[in-house]
């Protein structure tokens, strides 16, 4: 292993030392980071002795970051033996408009936001000199969010399915390349989500996307005929531990398309470091994992970290 590649996984393993929990401790990652910087202002109100300017400072920032920071799609950094060896991916969303506390009943309540998110997804030549970047796709959008919030008492013991929530919204997609390797595309987007079983035992999630090209760019004039219309997750999980999701798109008519398995399996250290994190295996066949290479074909093997899924 290079030297590069050992200093890159010492600092992700750093960055993970940082989590709490799991998907359950997302929220309070960002409200540490709201609280510390809030306590600083605190402190510094305190010095002037302006007790009702500090009140509102704190009040201000807990409002524009606590609050409203999120994360968004998984977060991962994996390694492979492929010429384009490493792909990490990190996501983050903010809530632009929208309720702060669910509204429903016990059990079943409902939040509805907009948001706007980001998402990096890199594919990094860690082992050539100079280790550079092969691609990376820069992923903005603005979308409607509306999510139940579900326990285990919350799904009929009978049927054991329950309708997760859904999301409809604007993403541009692109390389930030110029020339002959630049590649955009605008996307009309629905996903939707459902649950079937015990959750705290096993169950599955069946998560649907639709999406419509906006706009086609002379970049990229045939992209739908290897990403298609319709990308479909399935996942299979056991309470809050081991997951395995595969993720299949279809090309127009049928052809082409690709498949994504994710196996990640959490760990914890409990103790002076407090590390929780989830190891992560990923699989990849088929066209377009990079923007750069959407109509070339590749087979990929991935094994590293994830910090959300």
């Amino acid at each position: 292993m290079s030297i590069c590649r050992l200093v890159l996984t010492f600092l992700f393993l750093c960055a993970a030392l940082g989590a709490k929990g799991q998907e359950s401790a997302a929220g309070e990652r960002v409200a540490s980071a709201g609280q510390a910087v809030a306590s600083s202002a605190v402190r510094l109100g305190s010095e002037s002795g302006d007790s009702a300017r500090k009140r509102t400072a704190e009040e201000a920032i807990r409002r524009a970051f606590e609050e409203r920071f999120g994360l968004h799609e998984p977060i991962y950094f994996i390694y492979g033996n492929e010429p384009q060896g490493a792909k990490y991916q990190f996501s983050f969303k903010y809530r632009v408009l929208g309720d702060r506390e669910p509204v429903g009943e016990d059990g079943a309540e409902t939040l509805r936001r907009v948001f706007f998110g980001y998402t990096q997804r890199s594919l990094w030549d860690i082992d050539s000199l100079s280790s550079p970047f092969y691609d990376s796709s820069y992923m903005p959008e603005l979308f409607f969010e509306s999510t139940r919030t579900l326990d285990a008492q919350a799904i009929s013991a009978a049927d054991r399915f329950a309708f997760l929530g859904y999301q409809v919204g604007i993403k541009h997609e692109s390389n930030g390349r110029a020339g002959a390797d630049s590649r955009s595309l605008n996307t009309l987007q629905f996903r939707t989500a459902f649950v079937l079983g015990d959750l705290a035992r096993w169950h599955g999630i069946v998560a649907p996307r639709l999406w419509a090209y906006v706009s086609d760019s002379s970049d990229n004039p045939d992209i739908r005929d290897y990403r298609g219309n319709v990308e479909l997750q399935v996942a299979i999980q056991h309470g809050d531990g081991v997951a395995l999701s595969a993720t299949g798109r279809v090309g127009r008519k049928g052809r082409r398309g690709s498949v994504q398995l994710d196996l990640t399996v959490p760990i914890e250290l409990k103790g002076r470091f407090n590390f929780a994190s989830y190891l992560m295996v990923q699989y990849w066949s088929g066209y377009g994992e990079s923007l750069l290479d959407y109509n070339k074909h590749s087979d990929a093997l991935r094994f590293g970290f994830s910090l959300l899924r």
